[in-house]
């Protein structure tokens, strides 16, 4: 009886195995289907931050194993050993990247713009963020949403490196670039790091058509690669980059006390306009503010090195 069984089983197993499926009919279409670009593979064996391509080799994989195997036991095998890569792709690839599931992540250690990023000038011409100079008039909104101008007082990072920034779209199609510690404003006055805002959370934008100050929602939120990035510091602490309300601020997550923090800045930047035209200009052109042409201007690196030391133990940061 026991043989029978045995028997029964086999006949069983081997005809559920041998059933009828793709990958019997020709099993070359999945061998050629599974090719992927090798440059791929290795990028994310090595931990690289390319998004795109993880993307782009999880969707083939799996839209191969659904293809070629479906009604197979190698359908329900790759579906099992591919579920991590499932979870993953996910977070990643479906229009979010959430800071917390998503392996690929922005570099938290940049605190910046975009630089090609537009900021509005005064008179209503576009400049690129990196391109912004020191006393430049440029757009933002006043704590009552209205449309102002604030000075540019100094440029207290900038870079021409490459790097995955966070790129936020919202409903209205507009969208900014910024680095995950980097401060957004959001309703009711408020800011938060760019890395914690999701999907429909609200930010600040102004419409320049009918002239008003706009709370909408985030549409999606992409792990995108940046051509160099710059922070601009506004006397009001905050400026407007293509439409969208950001602070001048990051790695502190309170903008009210990074504003405080960088007080001596404006300080010196109003003590010296109002002395250069009583000044030698030999004298004046010492005194102002240079702007940065590459890297951390040295009071900011100053501040953050002390609030990474000091601050960190009492203040939210990064």
């Amino acid at each position: 009886m026991k043989s029978i069984l045995v028997i029964l089983f086999q006949i069983c197993f081997f005809k559920l195995v041998l059933s009828i499926c793709p990958v019997e009919d020709d099993p070359t279409n999945l061998a050629r289907c599974i090719q992927v670009d090798v440059s791929a593979i290795v990028a994310v064996a090595k931990g690289s931050d390319d998004a795109d391509s993880f993307c782009a080799l999880a969707s083939r994989y799996m839209e191969c194993i659904k293809t070629y195997t479906r009604g197979c036991l190698g359908f329900y095998f790759g579906e099992g050993t591919l579920t991590e890569l499932q979870n993953i792709a996910q977070y990643c690839c479906n229009g979010i990247t959430s800071t917390k599931e998503c392996p690929f992540n922005p570099n938290v250690q940049r605190t910046c713009i975009d630089a090609e990023g537009d900021a509005m000038m005064a008179d209503g011409s576009l400049r690129k963020v990196k391109d912004l100079e020191i006393g430049d008039k440029i757009k933002t909104l006043d704590s009552n949403g209205r449309l102002t101008e604030t000075d540019v007082v100094m440029m207290m990072d900038i870079n021409e490196e490459d790097y995955l920034f966070f790129n936020i779209k919202t409903s209205s199609q507009k969208s900014i670039k910024v680095s995950g510690t980097h401060l957004m404003a959001i309703e009711g006055g408020k800011y938060k790091f760019a890395k914690n805002l999701q999907k429909d959370d609200i930010i600040i934008s102004y419409d320049f058509e009918n002239e008003k100050k706009i709370e909408e929602k985030i549409a999606t939120i992409l792990v995108e690669p940046v051509n160099g990035y710059a922070a601009p510091l506004t006397m009001s602490g905050n400026l407007l980059v293509n439409g969208i309300l950001t602070s001048s601020y990051a790695v502190i997550e309170s903008h009210d006390l990074a504003h405080a923090v960088m007080s001596p800045v404006r300080w010196w930047y109003t003590l010296t306009n109002t002395m250069v035209h009583s000044l030698p200009s030999s004298i004046s052109t010492t005194l102002q503010i240079e702007k940065q042409m590459n890297g951390t201007h040295w009071f900011p690196g100053l501040i953050q090195s002390v609030t990474s030391n000091y601050l960190g133990k009492v203040v939210k940061l990064h």
